[in-house]
């Protein structure tokens, strides 16, 4: 192998050279939009084919305070997501209540 030995006296490159600002940089802030605070009970609203639905869920927990949504399943024409959001907006508009724990506890009916 040969080895060479390289002497440079001086190199001359020519490199683009980036700017850097003297400043220091700015922080950039995020603009939040404020909630309006509660103004009471969250109505729902109901669509169309809710209502007779409700009225049978309605039925069904006076028959049975204990019901589940699956037994409501068995009972409905409707899946098991639709009877938790019909489930959900009947207590979130006051008609029914839940007592207890999901598993032990028991429905009960606020206002008809």
């Amino acid at each position: 192998m040969l080895k060479e030995k390289l002497e440079l006296d001086e190199v001359e490159l020519d490199l683009p050279l980036k700017m850097v600002s003297q400043e220091t940089p700015q922080k950039t802030t995020r603009k939040t939009t404020q909630k309006e605070p509660n103004s009471g009970p969250k109505i729902m609203k109901w669509p169309e084919k809710w209502p007779e639905s409700a009225d049978k869920i309605l039925e069904a927990i006076s028959q049975n305070s204990n019901i589940s949504v699956l037994e409501l399943e068995t009972i409905l024409p409707i899946g098991h997501t639709t009877i938790k959001k019909l489930l959900t907006a009947m207590q979130t508009d006051g008609i029914i209540r839940r007592v207890g724990t999901n598993r032990g506890g028991h429905w009960e009916i606020i206002n008809p």
